[in-house]
């Protein structure tokens, strides 16, 4: 693909309305540890039949903006479908990184519905104390 840099997030904007995902969720797997153990978890998706285009969308995210994300491939789950989906996932750090990048300003052309689940995950997650994770001394 030939985007210009200059408009690369606008265009990762578009990828995210259309072949993405917002997912946010409370984690309590730990909290038979301790009950304050919950997390909100984040994590972007970006889903492709094309290889070559999910690692196109990586090599440009580190370029511009220095995140990786990871690749993971989805085989086909029935045996008419002959084709693997390609995902690009960003987990927490990155993609708060990422979603201030591409909603830069307040009145860009996007999905309302995934720009309210990014302002409102962006919010709680700067509402929340970073925790400390050191062993006490006995």
């Amino acid at each position: 693909m030939n985007i210009p840099d200059l408009y690369f997030r606008d265009f990762l904007r578009g990828h995210l309305d259309g072949d993405g995902s917002i997912i946010t969720y409370k984690d309590y797997y730990n909290t038979f540890i301790n009950p304050a153990y919950i997390y909100t978890r984040l994590y972007i998706c970006f889903r492709s039949a094309s290889k070559n285009h999910i690692e196109w969308l990586r090599e440009k995210t580190i370029k511009l903006y220095n995140i990786k994300g990871s690749i993971a491939e989805q085989k086909p789950r029935r045996k008419e479908q002959s084709t693997s989906i390609w995902i690009l996932r960003f987990a927490k750090k990155e993609s708060i990184k990422l979603l201030y990048w591409i909603y830069y300003e307040d009145n860009l052309p996007c999905l309302k519905r995934k720009k309210i689940i990014a302002d409102k995950v962006l919010k709680l997650l700067s509402n929340q104390k970073k925790k400390k994770y050191t062993k006490q001394k006995k």
